[in-house]
């Protein structure tokens, strides 16, 4: 902002200074000769704000709310009078910069907390912001680490924008190439506040084709704060779905139970803090197919009920039969099966015990006769933890790791090694950010940001 006097010519050399009420630590700068100050990187959170210098009264706002990745603009008028005078403003402050055509919104803490969302997946918020949308409907409920980014911002291809925690991408590639992962997936207790660019966004945002999403990891503060919980999905509380009513199948089985707590505080007051998550998620939840398999004739080579979409045999013929066709040279001719039975003697035992593994028909029909329902574990365990330190009001730095333990299962419908799914995919994921600010100066700030992601998956087949 800019700071002057009361005929509105500029005041260099006025002390700014911005406290963050909940941890009690300022921050502070001095206006440049052209009455400019800048206290850059605050942290979210609410803050008093206090400008004084020689021959003016002191200049007071004692509530001054910040969100996540927000420019804030405040110009400060200065009225005439001693250091022992004080003028509060309480009026409402116009928190905008005016030189900023960023496109988008934040999702704060309140909204992260209260509203509903399914496997406590924050980023499924992104979706009440103005263009973004959503690739597959599953996005709402996906809490894995690639499904959990396929938004499309401003109709722009999916997962081609990138996701920041603390200023450090967590953006990674995953097991298959050219699609990206997450190696977090910051848990709801965790994220203090969202913000979600769509687009005009900062030069400095370089990684993206799409938008931006940073989130902000919360801090501990001068007081101890903790929370536990548990939430609980079962099948016993859900409806049947149409398909499994429509084939007379059960309501497929659903046990999910997620669990954990956070605590953060002080570790030196006003100048040291800790702030930690555990979360943990248990769900083995139940998917139904349809399939169509041999029938129990079919597989002893009885094909006399085979019969195409006009009602016509198909006709099965001898392999061993075909011999040249006298009437068209080099062409071939072969007999059918009587009856279009194969017999035993014919049958490949490798393949009767291959066909074995296929379930028998429990539906009417040659097509669609199999409906299973199965269960699949998709585990979820993570760990964040951030330590923030104050060296002085114009320098102070934070470390932020995160864990992931995320499991993609795979249900096994035929309950045996012949079932058709990709088999369960286990991810360990490891992200670390270091950071460190520095004022220097009245419009001048240094900012240092390094981060690492590590990322590891195996995905076994459950076939042969």
């Amino acid at each position: 902002g800019i700071v002057s006097d009361p005929t509105g010519a500029v005041a260099p050399g006025v002390k700014v200074t911005a406290t963050d009420l909940q941890r009690n630590v300022p921050f502070s700068t001095t206006t440049n000769q052209d009455g400019v100050y800048i206290i850059n990187n605050l942290i979210p959170s609410n803050y008093k704000v206090v400008a004084e210098a020689a021959g003016f009264q002191i200049y007071l706002i004692s509530s001054f709310p910040l969100e996540a990745k927000q420019e804030a603009v405040l110009n400060i008028t200065l009225q005439l009078g001693t250091s022992a005078q004080t003028v509060e403003v309480s009026g409402q402050v116009q928190m905008i910069d005016p030189s900023n055509a960023t496109l988008g919104g934040v999702v704060n803490n309140k909204s992260i907390v209260d509203l509903p969302i399914v496997n406590r997946n924050v980023l499924t918020l992104m979706a009440i912001e103005p263009g973004v949308q959503p690739s597959t409907q599953n996005n709402y409920s996906s809490n894995f680490f690639t499904s959990a980014i396929r938004y499309s911002f401003n109709g722009g291809l999916e997962s081609t924008s990138d996701f920041q925690q603390d200023g450090i991408s967590i953006l990674n590639q995953s097991d298959i190439p050219g699609i990206m992962g997450l190696t977090m997936l910051p848990s709801v207790d965790a994220v203090d506040e969202m913000r979600v660019q769509t687009n005009s966004y900062s030069a400095s945002y370089g990684r993206s084709g799409g938008g931006i999403t940073t989130m902000v990891t919360k801090s501990g503060t001068n007081n101890f704060h903790g929370s536990a919980f548990d939430f609980l999905r079962n099948n016993a509380l859900n409806s049947n779905s149409f398909f499994s009513n429509r084939s007379g199948a059960a309501i497929a089985p659903l046990h999910e139970n997620q669990f954990g707590g956070s605590i953060g505080g002080p570790i030196i007051k006003n100048k040291t803090f800790f702030f930690g998550v555990f979360e943990r998620d248990i769900n083995n939840a139940g998917a139904f197919s349809l399939f169509t398999v041999p029938t129990a004739a079919e597989r002893a080579g009885n094909f006399s009920g085979a019969l195409n979409s006009a009602g016509q045999l198909k006709t099965i013929y001898n392999p061993f039969s075909t011999t040249a066709d006298p009437s068209n040279a080099g062409q071939f001719v072969r007999t059918p099966f009587p009856n279009n039975i194969i017999p035993t003697s014919v049958l490949d035992p490798v393949g009767s015990k291959s066909a074995s593994y296929w379930p028998l028909p429990n539906l009417p029909g040659l097509t669609n006769n199999l409906a299973e329902t199965a269960v699949s574990a998709n585990p979820l365990e993570q760990i964040t933890g951030k330590v923030d330190h104050n060296f002085s009001s114009n320098k102070r730095t934070f470390v932020r790791y995160g864990y992931l333990y995320n499991v993609a299962g795979s249900p096994n419908y035929f309950r045996n090694l012949a079932d058709e799914g990709y088999g369960p995919m286990t991810v360990h994921a490891h992200n670390a950010a270091l950071g460190y600010t520095q004022t220097l100066g009245s419009a001048t700030v240094m900012e240092l940001r390094a981060g690492i992601n590590r990322f590891s998956a195996l995905r076994p087949s459950n076939g042969l």
